[in-house]
């Protein structure tokens, strides 16, 4: 059947493709700031933002029956339906891993290492290998390995299960990396805002939490009634399902290179040595990679720590705390979806804080002005100001624990609530991390770019993981809120200097205008309070008496 027409300049092959099918391979650009450069790359987004294009998008797209908003909306509600398989499948066998090797008789933290050991050998090769062969046949191949992986952890054979645990290392770099860059790149091609990017990344992570609270009680009921691998088993369902929905909704992109037009010709070395390129050649996507893996690093080494951290401060607390269950002993199940309630918190307040900081920071000239791709782009000033606050006050709550007497019938809440306060941190920056790689990042070379740079992710999670079962709980949770010192620092690093000094001075503006304003406010309610206020009444008294 013939095609209708072709419309490259719109970033679609046919009026179809308005309606998500896509077939046509993105194309970015390297990035090629020097290397002391803090400064965003331009991202080629903009090119979807020209009166003339986006003119000719609108009509193409009245002609089909389908405006902006229906078209964004169909394929934001394919992509989410998508994540939440995929969540809800990686939640619950994670529920039940760890009870699982334990029954087996086998060291669940060793094995659990093992699996990051293996993440960082596979990572230089997983991304170049995605962007090779495409994310949608990457995705797919996920859900196929997800399901053998879920099939052998089944079995109690201790070879099987370190088979299992290597290739769980590779499955865990494509999920790390695959849907953020399918994304990231399906926006880019459809000509949809960076808004509506960082709406479904922050969609994306209110489903991972509320799928988190989902599988853990799914998990419960499924071990209730066929034992330690019946989670794992609704895993392999629900993977099953998360194929065919991959299968039947998403269209093919592919990582792209600079003035290669075709990913066929290109080898995955090719796509190895273009991504350490442009890592040597811009120091902030290095930076960001640091970040990725202090901060990833630490949230999974906190997975390891939090329950016997409360179980030991649960000794000192008074029967019937908040917490507690009817034998004194941390309810786990019940925490653990407090810390998932908390993270959608932060998850959906997230983009609302960016917005207002930014109002804050941008000037009314960039406010007001009347170029067409400003409402498009995200400022990164805010975002990176935000991110480096969070992991700030994340090293901060990790001090608590600390410096919190074992002894004090208080330390079992005040722990918990630090805790808490950390998952509505994590739900908080989840999204904001996902924007800065948009930003940074070439999409064209995003999962490239990103699997090299997992290195560090996987050496340090498995590290910290493994060091938790040999160093105490203080010890572990003081090098925690180093790790977050020095990810707060090198985020901090990602703001230029130029942009720093001009927030300064609008806030030194702002704080001198509201001084001012205040001066006059107290001498006003002072003339109010002579003349109407408590003298009056004193005078009114004594003239009674």
């Amino acid at each position: 059947m013939e095609k209708p027409i072709t419309l490259d300049l719109l970033g679609v092959s046919t009026l179809n493709d308005l309606h998500c099918d896509h077939s046509v391979d993105d194309s970015s650009s390297v990035s090629s700031s020097a290397s002391n450069s803090v400064r965003p790359r331009q991202n080629s987004l903009d090119s979807f933002t020209s009166p003339l294009k986006q003119a000719l998008r609108e009509e193409i797209l009245t002609l089909v029956g389908l405006d902006d908003k229906e078209s964004f909306s169909i394929f934001r509600t394919k992509y989410i339906l998508t994540y939440i398989a995929i969540t809800l499948a990686d939640g619950l066998q994670a529920t039940h891993v760890y009870i699982l090797y334990e029954g087996y008789g086998y060291s669940p933290s060793s094995l659990y290492a093992l699996g990051f050991f293996s993440g960082a050998v596979f990572s230089p090769f997983t991304g170049a290998f995605i962007d090779k062969i495409g994310r949608k046949k990457a995705a797919l191949l996920y859900c196929i390995l997800e399901i053998l992986i879920n099939s052998i952890e089944q079995i109690p054979n201790f070879n099987g299960l370190v088979v299992g645990r290597i290739l769980g290392g590779l499955t865990t770099n494509i999920y790390c990396s695959v849907f953020e860059s399918y994304l990231i790149t399906e926006v880019e091609k459809r000509g949809f805002s960076e808004e509506e990017l960082e709406q479904v990344l922050c969609y994306s992570n209110i489903v991972a939490n509320s799928s988190a609270i989902l599988s853990g009680l799914l998990a419960h009921y499924l071990a209730a009634h066929y034992g330690a691998e019946g989670p794992f088993q609704g895993a392999v369902c629900i993977t099953v399902l998360a194929l065919l929905l991959i299968s039947l909704n998403w269209s093919e992109n592919f990582g792209t290179l600079k003035d290669l037009k075709s990913h066929q010709s290109n080898s995955i070395w090719t796509y190895l040595k273009s991504a350490l390129e442009s890592i040597k050649a811009d120091s902030s996507i290095a930076r960001i990679g640091m970040i990725q893996g202090l901060v990833e690093g630490t949230l999974e080494t906190f997975l390891f720590l939090w329950s016997p951290a409360l179980a030991i401060y649960a000794a000192s607390a008074p029967i019937g705390s908040i917490g507690l269950d009817y034998a004194g002993e941390p309810a786990y199940g019940l925490i653990f979806g407090v810390f998932m309630l908390f993270a959608v918190t932060g998850s959906f307040l997230a983009p609302m804080a960016r917005k207002g900081l930014a109002k804050i920071t941008t000037s009314k000239e960039i406010t007001n002005s009347i170029v067409d791709d400003v409402d498009d782009r995200i400022d990164p000033f805010p975002v990176n100001i935000l991110c480096t606050s969070i992991y700030f006050a994340s090293a901060l709550l990790f001090l608590i624990p600390i410096f919190t007497n074992e002894d004090s019938p208080a330390g079992f809440s005040i722990c918990l609530i630090s805790f808490i306060l950390f998952q509505f941190l994590v739900g908080s920056y989840e999204p904001l991390e996902g924007i800065v790689r948009s930003i940074y990042i070439p999409s064209g070379q995003v999962c490239s770019i990103v699997n090299v740079l997992r290195v560090l992710t996987n050496i340090f999670i498995a590290t910290g993981v493994y060091l938790t079962t040999h160093v105490s709980l203080a010890i572990s949770f003081g090098c925690l809120s180093a790790t977050m010192i020095f990810a707060a620092i090198l985020q901090f690093t990602l703001i230029p200097r130029s942009e720093l000094t001009n927030f300064v001075q609008k806030m030194k503006l702002r704080s001198y205008n509201f001084t001012f304003s205040t001066e006059h406010a107290i001498i006003i309610i002072a003339i109010l309070l002579v003349k109407f206020g408590p003298f009056e009444i004193f005078t009114a008294t004594q003239q009674t008496r």
